[in-house]
């Protein structure tokens, strides 16, 4: 049983494994225990990433780091990008290999994953360190698209979109967004974003209207 640690204030404080078993902990109080499988691996034996969501044709792939901030107040690029890479990696590994990859989960038991079933794949690079300052919620790596969480937002984000739908639906509205040619500064964090998202009526529309 992973502990309920949304009332501690040291809660993401915690490192490694623990770290991992946090967000694992809130995937499955917003998207049940059904669709998480945590720690998949390959035929070989090698780890596909740290949480696996599978929910009909739609994959989320997490990757997750507890990273310390340098003097300067930020992550080391190596480590982000690490992030990145093994996210790229998991994704081709998940889509573009005809690799066997197993999953287990411990309410349906063990599984071999379908590739062929899935049409929609999205990125999260969780960062549950003490968070920077100032960073970019998103990142375009090899032609992906990967959203970056830091510690608030994944609790923020996993609370408020607390169905698997709305998570899906707020991540497919934000790649959109930024889909398009105007640059958007966020004062006060991607808490910022959503809360507009949902003041808006799940939408990004308005911005549509911004010089």
């Amino acid at each position: 049983t992973i502990p309920n640690y949304g009332d501690n204030q040291h809660y993401f404080n915690l490192k490694g494994k623990v770290a991992e078993e946090i967000v694992q902990y809130l995937a499955e109080k917003t998207f049940l225990t059904d669709w998480c499988y945590k720690n998949p691996v390959l035929q070989n034996g090698r780890e596909l990433c740290d949480l696996l969501i599978v929910f009909g044709e739609i994959a989320i792939i997490w990757q997750i780091k507890n990273l310390k901030l340098d003097k300067e107040g930020k992550y080391k690029k190596s480590e982000v990008d690490k992030n990145l890479r093994q996210l790229a990696g998991a994704h081709r590994s998940l889509l573009t290999q005809n690799k066997t990859i197993e999953l287990s989960n411990p309410r349906r038991g063990k599984a071999i994953f379908n590739q062929n079933t899935i049409k929609e794949v999205f990125l999260i690079s969780a960062l549950v360190g003490k968070g920077e300052d100032y960073f970019s919620s998103i990142e375009e790596f090899k032609n992906l698209i990967i959203h970056v969480f830091d510690r608030e937002f994944t609790q923020v984000a996993l609370n408020e979109l607390d169905t698997i739908r709305d998570f899906i639906d707020y991540l497919r509205t934000k790649e959109t967004l930024i889909k398009t040619e105007k640059e958007i500064t966020i004062l006060g964090g991607e808490k910022e974003l959503l809360a507009f998202y949902l003041m808006n009526g799940r939408s990004f529309e308005r911005f549509n209207e911004a010089t």
